[in-house]
């Protein structure tokens, strides 16, 4: 545990130049930053590295992520490797994305999950503002406890804050809270004993979106895992609920190419980094 929470903040902007998208702002304060962008796709779309040498965040410890797309650009942004939350008495470690998306930008972001080691408390906010034709795509995929050790989420407690906006109008917002070991995390009604749980987000797209990208996750539905596809105001939401976290993003990238071939026209591509 350090001795001193982090401090961390990083400012993005991204802008359309022909033929591509560069990152034409970026600022950050404490240890959260990013290298240059890749260009791995023909149309110029921007990949980009979120890095947190630290690896982990604590109690008190504050990440804060703001990102402006301006009109056309069109940006991917994940992270190499799994955020840690650890364990902390009374404090708490908190998380914001925030992100403007401009007429006819792309915005898809894609990082590794989060695990909430057994303890750990947190709060974890994603907010993001489309302007007319905007494109958002991203994923969520939080693990409470470490199954591998056989880690269960007996003490802590984990908020979750997701708020899409529309010209300024609330289009789909959503708040979670689960405190260590409570009926939520067992019961038929809450998680139901699976320590992984996972959203994909698509905005704004048409609703035929939905049965494509339900033929393409098939019929996963078991006593092990579970998901379900919906669609509401030209929000596309999946759900994941299991016991791997391999499995939803496994999921999510068959979801991922779907979206991106009927929205976007273009074939998903992965970044590097996931390979390694």
């Amino acid at each position: 545990m350090s001795a001193t929470p982090w401090q961390a903040a990083l400012s993005l902007g991204f802008t359309q130049r022909t033929p591509r998208t560069v990152l034409s702002h970026r600022q950050h304060n404490g240890p959260l930053l990013v290298q240059r962008p890749f260009y791995p796709e023909s149309d110029g779309t921007a990949h980009l590295y979120i890095l947190h040498p630290p690896a982990g965040i604590v109690g008190g410890d504050e990440l804060r992520i703001e990102v402006q797309l301006h009109e056309q650009a069109r940006a991917l942004l994940t992270t190499p490797a799994a955020t840690k939350i650890y364990a902390h008495p009374t404090h708490y470690a908190q998380q914001v994305l925030q992100a403007e998306v401009s007429n006819h930008a792309v915005f898809e972001w894609l990082p590794q999950e989060t695990i909430a080691f057994n303890g750990s408390r947190c709060r974890n906010k994603v907010h993001i503002d489309l302007q007319d034709q905007g494109l958002f795509i991203g994923w969520d995929t939080m693990c409470l406890g470490r199954p591998a050790i056989a880690e269960s989420f007996s003490m802590g407690e984990l908020c979750q804050r997701f708020q899409l906006f529309h010209n300024g109008q609330p289009i789909w917002l959503e708040r979670v809270c689960y405190q260590g070991d409570e009926p939520a995390l067992r019961e038929v009604w809450g998680l139901q004993g699976h320590p992984v749980f996972s959203t994909f987000v698509c905005a704004m797209v048409e609703q035929g979106l939905v049965s494509a990208v339900r033929e393409a996750l098939g019929e996963v539905n078991s006593a092990q895992e579970s998901v379900a596809v919906t669609w509401l105001d030209g929000v596309l939401v999946a759900r994941y609920l299991g016991e791997k976290v391999s499995r939803a993003h496994q999921l999510w990238q068959q979801a991922w190419a779907v979206v991106r071939q009927q929205c976007l026209n273009k074939a998903a591509c992965a970044p590097r980094i996931w390979a390694t």
